[in-house]
């Protein structure tokens, strides 16, 4: 019988439609799949519409039509009153990083007194 996860361990989907390689009942979503994105709550955000919309067309007898991006995205804090935010779609696509200065959260914990965070 075949197995659910690939060689490596993971949950083997095609990248785009998320549908099982071998089980079409099956879907992945989040960090158990072998798709090469982020594992980032960003990335599930993306990944919820396409295998929704998949499943509606598969009941219907349709054809499959949503497809994974790739898109992740994950927030660092980096230097005094600065974060930033990096934005990435895979594969094969650029990555874009947006930097925010004095992220309004970051700027809070970093010159509020001792103990004061507001958090």
């Amino acid at each position: 019988m075949p197995a659910l996860a690939d060689a490596g361990g993971w949950l083997d989907v095609d990248q785009f439609s998320l549908q099982h390689k071998k089980f079409a009942n099956v879907w992945g979503l989040g960090d158990v799949m072998n798709t090469p994105n982020a594992k980032t709550m960003a990335a599930v955000r993306k990944q919820v519409p396409v295998v929704a919309a998949n499943i509606i067309n598969t009941l219907k007898g349709q054809e499959l039509q949503a497809g994974y991006d790739g898109y992740g995205s994950c927030p660092l804090t980096g230097a005094h009153s600065q974060s930033s935010v990096v934005k990435s779609y895979s594969p094969n696509l650029a990555t874009v990083a947006s930097f925010f200065r004095r992220s309004p959260r970051f700027y809070l914990m970093a010159h509020a007194p001792r103990g004061q965070h507001g958090y």
